[in-house]
């Protein structure tokens, strides 16, 4: 077959074009640093790339969401703390009262303390976080106990996904900390204390003395208990850093590109479209070649 000069001029105008496209996918690369930078670039690639994308989006959301989690056992473990400190204060009011020499006015004015005591408690147990009333189980849109001290929550403890099969739990519990499942009913216990005060019953004021203590070790424990799940959600947080780290490094390992290589290949590409562009114009005579 006679090779004609237009089939010379279209072969050649094809081999500008190429190594035009070649050189913009360099140009493009060596300016991103990355060699895929649409999916057409390597397919196969491609979809590992958004693969991995997905990973680290869903990992971005379970750390998230162990965050704000993390946020409530924070301020739950800190009211525990709190309510600890005031079943502390109840029992040295409670041990004054019990002496035996204290008079009856003395009783009446730590009653009134109890009295006050056994409020702020309240306002602790109704203490409020990210995801609503913090020691109210599932129930986390009303108070946890409601103004005659009543609890009106329940048992359930909320857990999220820290992996892709493990769950940390994000709650305390208030039915173990301050009622009689977790041993006594605290604020029973301190309204006794209150009235056994109120009407100078030494021996009432004793007898309370033993509640006061289990009502701050059952503090203690799921202060303790909350402080535990803050350590498992620290954890499950430090995991999914490190496998974010990890997938974004595998994401440069396969998306990212030689820099001396491609500088190398930016250059030959470059002397070679001089050269191609040379070529067609003098072969083409075509004054639009000069733009180049």
């Amino acid at each position: 077959m006679r090779i004609t000069e237009n089939m010379k001029s279209s072969q050649v105008l094809r081999d500008l074009e190429n190594l035009r496209t070649r050189h913009a996918k360099t140009a493009e690369e060596a300016t991103s640093g990355q060699r895929i930078n649409k999916p057409s670039d390597d397919p196969t690639v491609a979809a590992r790339l958004q693969r991995v994308e997905r990973r680290i989006e869903n990992d971005q959301s379970m750390s998230e969401a162990l965050s704000m989690g993390r946020s409530d056992l924070e301020l739950a473990e800190a009211s525990l703390a709190e309510a600890g400190l005031l079943m502390q204060r109840a029992k040295e009011v409670a041990m004054a009262a019990a002496n035996g020499t204290a008079s009856a006015d003395v009783r009446q004015s730590a009653a009134t303390e109890i009295a006050g005591i056994r409020t702020t408690l309240l306002g602790i147990a109704n203490t409020q976080g990210v995801r609503g009333y913090l020691f109210a189980g599932s129930q986390t849109d009303q108070p946890a106990f409601d103004s005659s001290f009543s609890f009106q929550g329940d048992t359930y403890e909320h857990s999220i996904r820290s992996g892709p099969t493990s769950e940390v739990v994000i709650s305390s519990s208030g039915v173990n900390a301050f009622t009689s499942a977790g041993g006594t009913d605290i604020f029973q216990d301190l309204s006794d204390l209150e009235a056994a005060m109120n009407s100078n019953d030494l021996t009432g004021i004793q007898n309370s003395l033993g509640a006061l203590d289990t009502g701050h070790e059952q503090i203690v424990l799921e202060r303790a208990r909350t402080g535990v799940n803050m350590t498992r959600v620290d954890q499950a947080m430090n995991i999914l850093t490190n496998s974010k780290y990890l997938y974004q490094k595998q994401q440069v390992d396969m998306a990212a590109a030689d820099p001396v290589s491609t500088l190398t290949e930016l250059t030959n590409l470059q002397g070679a479209l001089e050269r191609s562009i040379s070529v067609a114009g003098q072969m083409l005579q075509l004054d639009a070649f000069r733009q180049f």
